[in-house]
């Protein structure tokens, strides 16, 4: 599930009511990945980057490291 934000945002994600394991990668305004998690199911932990961003995305837990999709990569977001 991609997140999309109007403007920067901190905007922290949570798994309180979740029971699928998510990872979530957070992009800049150019779509470069700025953190990558991994989100355990039922969990309130609050999940925050350092910086900003302006895109959330959610996969299956584990997709991004499958995929060779790390920190700094971009995301076409066309």
């Amino acid at each position: 599930m991609l997140f999309v934000f109007a403007g920067p945002v901190r905007i922290a994600f949570w798994m309180k009511n979740t029971r699928n394991p998510l990872s979530i990668a957070f992009l800049d305004r150019n779509g470069r990945i700025v953190d990558i998690q991994d989100m355990v199911p039922l969990d309130p932990t609050l999940h925050l980057p350092l910086s900003e961003y302006f895109y959330a995305l959610e996969m299956n837990q584990g997709w991004f490291g499958r995929n060779g999709v790390k920190v700094g990569d971009m995301v076409d977001l066309d």
